[in-house]
């Protein structure tokens, strides 16, 4: 089983920098991400995400907020993505993964963040009925 400080490396080698002050609380909400299965490990990648009916309140939240999620939404909010390319097969692992287990969600938010600003992505689940 991965921890928190396995996490933490394998976000370091890519690239990901913290203030030692920001430790605990990173520490805190990746324990707390694993433990409620928010958590996606792969083949050089990890991802956390949270399911949602609104995911306005996980955007503007600090770095390593915790969040309760609603395990029952249509949302499914890619909160962070941890890898050294984002590619159309990761994308669509991660998709897969989160649709096992929570069949509810068809739709999949995230924003890419770049120097001129970011934007924000939407997917929508293929072969659902959408009434």
């Amino acid at each position: 089983m991965i921890n928190a400080i396995d996490i933490l490396t394998f976000m370091g080698e890519n690239g990901i920098r913290y203030k030692e002050s920001e430790l605990p609380k990173a520490m805190e909400y990746i324990n707390k991400m694993v433990e409620n299965n928010r958590v996606i490990i792969g083949e050089n990648m990890i991802a956390f995400f949270s399911i949602c009916n609104d995911f306005h309140p996980y955007l503007v939240k600090k770095t390593w907020d915790y969040l309760e999620h609603n395990p029952g939404g249509y949302i499914a909010y890619l909160e962070k993505a941890i890898c050294p390319h984002w590619t159309r097969e990761m994308r669509k692992a991660i998709e897969e993964i989160i649709v096992e287990r929570h069949p509810t969600a068809v739709v999949g938010k995230w924003h890419r963040y770049a120097k001129l600003g970011d934007r924000e992505v939407t997917t929508f689940r293929r072969n659902v009925c959408r009434v």
